[in-house]
């Protein structure tokens, strides 16, 4: 007994430092290349400091971006994995548009054995999955579809900020931004992608939105669980561990299920919504858009179209691909486009100038529409609208990075002259967040300034440096759909409050260190003013 302890000791203090020799062997990967790299420690790389809580992942990322001002790109580790990050747009343009051949896949891919939700998700899927998914998606998004599925949003909005504001009496009344929105978000996505009509502020605890709530948890093991699925997915698959609850699962395909089932059984039912044009993906019906798309006004922020070459795949669609691009997009409802719209009603707070003129354009709006509902048409035309979220999302993208992998060997050369030769299965990060606040392209990039994005200024921003929703063909195929919700959030909240600081607002706005999105520590606290 006492020789096998001994031994048991041995052996883990010899795993231990064969893992931190492998480990810092690896930090030689960079000097190698003759690449400059950020600061990094064996195991846990360049980010130690988000890993300890000390800073935030997207002030880690700026950090790393600025460490090499002049090069076109440098090295860090997320990790153990080397990372080249890519700080040139014309570079960035390069890699992710002209030869997106060689850069097909993000590093986060999941296999459908270890998540057979997130695995089919179009975010998540890799290569000829992610092309059939994207293939299929992509018609479902164009202005003429949104036009569809808007008068559904309206409705809702409409009803709930009516409501929401009835027993305010006139007078302030304080709101944390975060809870109402993400339920404003459950419930549009419930009525768009699952044709379920939800009321999530009067019942509180529905079943739908406690199951999304569980599908988006992404700390303490769910988070851990994502993480192996990306560094070590076999080890994840050893333990046969989902990252999405079993149960919740179970959850989205029955209902997918039963409602393509009655949907089926009486072919007069039809809502103009997401989930029937997926169900004419999944029969192969054909998808095409019935309106001239040139006649919608395009946001800036909106993602390009790129044609991907016709995918001809023996992958068929089942109920359960439908539950998971449906599932898709309520993760992007519930989390991303929620906390976007909390920072532009936060923004509003703190600048009442700028509110009170996108207000103006909301009351003329009002009086043109003489009581209807508002259209799609007339909220994609409204400018300064597009204005002030486009320059939220600039100043406040949801996500600190994005990514590519290289499938093939590719060379890119630095501002010194030097090339590099990337392999297969090389990593290169886009940072996002510090482009987007690079006074290079961005003067006075802390300002929060929605002239920015005027029509006599906008020619001025190059689109490699807006990456807000990602560039190329592996873009945001959802980006229409996020800046719909959260135009029609703000436009029904100005027409019925005026946006105020209240004693809980916080201002700098602090950010949970453990989260990899932009969630507000102290959650987004603002007072609505009845107007009527």
């Amino acid at each position: 007994m006492y020789f096998l302890s001994h031994l048991l000791i041995f052996t883990v203090i010899a795993l231990i430092l064969f893992i931190y020799y492998r480990a810092r062997k690896k930090l030689n990967y960079f000097k190698e290349r003759g690449v400059p790299n950020s600061k990094a420690i064996p195991v846990f790389g360049s980010i130690w400091d988000n890993v300890i809580r000390k800073k935030h992942f997207f002030e880690v990322f700026t950090q790393l971006y600025n460490d090499f001002p002049d090069l076109r790109f440098s090295g860090f580790f997320m990790f153990n994995d080397p990372i080249y990050l890519i700080r040139d747009p014309a570079l960035i343009k390069q890699i992710c548009i002209k030869d997106f051949d060689h850069f097909v896949n993000h590093s986060n891919n999941i296999d459908i054995d270890i998540d057979p939700m997130l695995g089919r998700s179009v975010f998540f899927a890799k290569d000829l999955r992610w092309r059939h998914t994207r293939n299929i998606l992509s018609p479902l998004f164009t202005g003429s579809k949104m036009r569809l599925m808007f008068s559904l949003i309206a409705q809702y909005c409409d009803k709930i900020m009516n409501t929401l504001l009835t027993n305010a009496n006139g007078s302030a009344k304080e709101f944390e931004m975060k809870d109402i929105v993400t339920r404003f978000g459950n419930d549009i996505v419930a009525s768009v992608a699952f044709g379920l009509e939800v009321d999530s502020l009067k019942n509180r605890d529905n079943e739908f939105y406690v199951n999304g709530k569980k599908m988006v948890k992404f700390d303490g093991w769910p988070g851990i669980k994502l993480l192996l699925a990306s560094v070590c997915p076999r080890l994840l698959k050893l333990f046969s561990k989902s990252i999405t609850d079993m149960k919740t699962i179970e959850f989205y395909v029955n209902l997918v299920s039963d409602t393509i089932k009655y949907r089926e059984e009486n072919e007069n039912f039809s809502r103009n919504d997401m989930l029937d044009l997926l169900i004419k993906a999944k029969t192969k019906q054909s998808i095409k858009s019935d309106e001239d798309e040139h006649q919608f006004e395009e946001s800036f922020a909106a993602t390009e179209h790129h044609s991907l070459e016709n995918t001809e795949s023996s992958i068929e669609w089942t109920d359960l691909d439908i539950a998971s691009q449906s599932g898709t997009f309520f993760f992007a409802g519930f989390e991303t486009t929620a906390n976007s719209t909390c920072l532009t009603i936060h923004e509003l707070a703190l600048n009442p100038d700028i509110q009170d003129r996108l207000r103006g354009e909301v009351d003329e709006v009002l009086e043109q529409l003489q009581g209807k509902l508002l259209p799609y048409e007339i909220l994609q035309k409204m400018k300064y609208m597009d204005m002030v979220v486009t320059e939220t999302l600039r100043k406040w993208p949801p996500l600190a990075q994005t990514d590519r992998v290289c499938s093939k060997q590719y060379t890119i050369t630095n501002s010194d002259g030097t090339e590099v030769v990337l392999e297969k299965n090389d990593i290169i990060g886009i940072p996002v967040f510090a482009i987007q606040r690079d006074p290079k392209y961005f003067p006075n990039p802390e300002k929060f300034d929605p002239e920015r994005f005027s029509d006599d200024n906008k020619h001025e921003v190059d689109p490699a440096t807006f990456l807000t929703f990602g560039i190329g063909p592996r873009n945001c195929v959802g980006s229409r759909f996020a800046l719909m919700q959260m135009k029609a959030i703000i436009f029904y909240i100005l027409k019925y409050s005026r946006i105020e600081v209240s004693a809980k607002t916080q201002h700098p706005i602090q950010f949970e260190k453990s989260s990899f999105t932009l969630n507000a520590k102290n959650g987004f606290w603002v007072n609505f003013i009845p107007r009527h």
